[in-house]
């Protein structure tokens, strides 16, 4: 092997290793003392399993289509998503939920 394919494969090796996987966590606004209020965190799927995307652009994605949303940075630069056009608001409601785009930490 020449220097030039073993700093190749290096590079690829890294590549790997450092592919991050991502969930999308949800924030709701309920009144204090809402019942049946859905509660703050990473979104699942019908069996109670959160929700993994292999990259960033699949979970962006997938907000934009289930949620009609669209990006914004808030005054800290965070990039979060918050769904446009009409919305009705559940019972205690009183602001449409925001997602944001999350890196899975540790186990792989």
């Amino acid at each position: 092997m020449t220097q030039a394919e073993t700093t190749t494969a290096k590079a690829s090796e890294t590549k790997k290793t450092n592919h991050h996987r991502y969930y999308i966590y949800a924030r709701y606004y309920y009144l204090a003392g809402t019942w049946h209020a859905p509660e703050n965190g990473a979104l699942v799927d019908g069996w109670g399993h959160t929700m993994i995307f292999d990259n960033y652009a699949d979970a962006r994605a997938y907000i934009e289509e289930h949620f009609n949303a669209r990006h914004f940075k808030d005054n800290r630069g965070i990039v979060r998503f918050k769904s446009t056009g009409r919305y009705v608001f559940n019972h205690g409601e009183y602001e449409r939920p925001d997602y944001r785009i999350m890196i899975v930490r540790g186990k792989k």
